[in-house]
């Protein structure tokens, strides 16, 4: 948006995308990263852990040169993790990060781990996937929807309804009424 002038700066970004103006600059330094590693982390059919994104902002912070091998470090760290049952131990190779659905996989992972007491807090399971306790709250959140408004929004980013963020979500979450909810995601996407 910002090469074709779409928008003419980052706050322009927040604002539309309903962000942080600190979330938008740390969504763009990821662009920072060598083409090469962000090839290979936006092949949907790659195999292999993903790092987490703080690390990968991180590492978007040195030169390029030093990129490659501070990369191959964070893989092989992830494996590790994944080995020893950390992040979530996924038995799929890759999560698809667009959209929505890997907020509400992260959610129901996230579920799952305090159903079962593998972890007795909210912050304890964040430092697992290197979040805060009120950012795991958030997404847990997002189970809060019915049933039906789930299967509308848990669709591939192509399918997702227009207007619909995280952040609207969780709104219409927050509302203990199913048919509220309903009248209210009917209102955010125009079938009303």
């Amino acid at each position: 948006m910002l090469d074709t002038g779409a928008v003419k700066n980052a706050a322009a970004i927040a604002q539309r995308e309903e962000l942080t103006r600190a979330r938008v600059s740390q969504l763009l330094r990821l662009l920072k990263l060598a083409p090469e590693i962000l090839a290979q982390l936006e092949d949907e059919a790659g195999a292999g852990p993903v790092p987490p994104e703080k690390a990968l902002r991180k590492l978007a912070g040195l030169p390029k040169v030093d990129q490659h091998q501070g990369f191959r470090d964070l893989i092989e760290a992830e494996r590790f993790q994944v080995a020893v049952g950390g992040r979530g131990g996924s038995s799929r190779s890759r999560v698809q990060r667009r959209g929505l659905q890997h907020q509400f996989e992260r959610a129901r992972r996230f579920q799952r781990m305090l159903d079962d007491g593998e972890v007795s807090s909210l912050k304890e399971l964040g430092l697992r996937d290197g979040l805060t306790g009120g950012r795991v709250a958030q997404l847990l959140n997002l189970l809060h929807l019915s049933p039906e408004i789930i299967k509308a929004v848990d669709v591939p980013v192509v399918e997702v309804p227009t207007g619909v963020t995280e952040r609207k979500l969780r709104a219409i979450a927050r509302l203990h009424d199913v048919d509220e909810q309903a009248w209210a995601f009917r209102r955010l996407t125009g079938g009303c």
